[in-house]
């Protein structure tokens, strides 16, 4: 863990005071369907200035699978010569199960590679990633409820996201990755609900990535995003009614097995 992080506070309030009145660009790319899941109203937005969009672009649903994977092209930070740059990406949408499928548990992954170049600088000269998203649950066994979430951030390897040019040493194309599993049943049980016989069909998520990089006098710092991944883990609860035959059936066949044995 480090202990020390240079954030070009001056250059960086500049920048954020051009976001706050930047117009939001946006790219909707619709629904999608995976094998148990729909991923529904997949967008994307930027508010940092002079950005635009796609930077996730258009997602790929896997096949058997329920998962979406997006491949970023132009996700980047980079600045030179006492430059500093920013760029966010915020990514919206819903994921309702079908049929008997329920939703256990939500995983988010990322990758890309940073540079840390220049005969000169300090650890001024760093870059860094950031992820952090709500997941709300809005709907369970099928039915509407007050929809309610909790916060979480992914986990950067290596280290947290920061990367210093002396600390983390000067190089090229330095791959680094995030990830985090979100425990689905764990936000019902806290909430109160019973986990037993109540379970999720419906969640939004609202996820907002963000590159930065700083440099200094003779350095050059970049990062980018290249993938960006979102996968489902979900079980089948049967209906009552589907039950009630399976139950039947099973005793259907150990009524047969005693006439057979006796």
């Amino acid at each position: 863990m480090k202990t020390s992080k240079y954030v070009g506070l001056t250059a960086l309030a500049a920048m954020l005071a051009f976001s706050a009145i930047a117009n939001v660009t946006s790219t909707n790319y619709g629904d999608f369907a995976a094998q148990s899941v729909d991923f529904l109203s997949v967008e994307e937005h930027t508010s940092t200035f002079g950005d635009t969009v796609p930077k996730y672009g258009m997602p790929i649903v896997n096949a058997g699978s329920d998962s979406m994977d997006f491949n970023p092209v132009g996700f980047s930070a980079e600045a030179g010569n006492g430059d500093v740059d920013f760029t966010d990406g915020n990514l919206v949408f819903q994921i309702e199960s079908r049929g008997d499928a329920v939703i256990d548990k939500v995983g988010f992954s990322e990758a890309g590679f940073y540079s840390l170049l220049g005969a000169a600088g300090t650890d001024a000269t760093h870059v860094n990633v950031t992820a952090s998203f709500i997941l709300e649950v809005y709907e369970i066994n099928g039915a509407p409820v007050q929809h309610f979430g909790q916060s979480f951030s992914l986990d950067f390897s290596p280290g947290d996201g920061t990367y210093q040019k002396i600390t983390d040493g000067a190089g090229t194309q330095i791959a680094w990755s995030g990830d985090i599993l979100v425990d689905v049943i764990a936000m019902l049980d806290q909430a109160g609900y019973d986990p037993e016989t109540d379970h999720a069909t419906k969640v939004s998520i609202d996820l907002n990535n963000e590159l930065s990089a700083f440099s200094e006098a003779g350095t050059i710092a970049s990062i980018s995003k290249k993938d960006f991944d979102v996968g489902v883990s979900i079980t089948v609860i049967p209906e009552p009614a589907s039950v009630a035959l399976m139950l039947g059936a099973s005793s259907l066949i150990v009524l047969a097995r005693r006439r057979f044995i006796s």
